[in-house]
């Protein structure tokens, strides 16, 4: 590495990055909670991603919710909505359908089962909840809860931008 290379090199040591910092906290922090919640409804059999869809099926009463859109309800991603949901059907906790006017969508509800378990699954989440966050006052809660609302609202970016100063070093370097 030559003295021009010294001075466009990143530096990493001894300077704290609070982006960085902040994702790493907020990492923790989400897989502390989900351990927490993982622990708390071990004894149902339900796990935390099962307990998400059955709370985005809350709202959707008798008429029930494409498949497809539960996802918006979840907080991690799971590629497999299929299996998640027939291992749900098999505990006869919801109740899926192919939609009259469009075949290609299923719709998914609760049954009378599932919408009592989820009245129970509630009343642990919300008691671990208080739990977990019991030394935060409450304008604070609704606080962090706006500003990760903020955070989750955002674009996702799928690529870093290119900048002209990042192409004319790899040119250089490529000589």
């Amino acid at each position: 590495m030559d003295v021009d290379d010294r001075r466009t090199a990143p530096r990493t040591r001894g300077r704290r990055d609070s982006l960085t910092d902040l994702f790493v906290a907020v990492q923790r922090t989400a897989d502390r909670l989900m351990q927490g919640l993982e622990d708390a409804l071990r004894k149902s059999g339900v796990t935390p991603v099962q307990y998400m869809v059955l709370r985005s099926l809350r709202q959707a009463g008798s008429a029930g919710m494409p498949s497809n859109q539960i996802v918006r309800g979840m907080t991690t991603h799971d590629p497999d909505m299929t299996r998640l949901l027939d291992k749900l059907e098999e505990r006869e906790v919801i109740e899926r359908w192919r939609d009259k006017e469009d075949r290609r969508i299923y719709r998914v509800k609760l049954t009378r089962q599932g919408a009592r378990l989820l009245r129970e699954l509630s009343d642990i989440a919300r008691e671990l909840h208080r739990k977990q966050f019991n030394t935060i006052d409450k304008r604070k809660v609704v606080a962090l809860t706006r500003l990760l609302e903020t955070v989750n609202e955002a674009p996702i970016p799928t690529k870093r931008p290119v900048r002209a100063n990042d192409t004319r070093r790899r040119e250089e370097r490529e000589e």
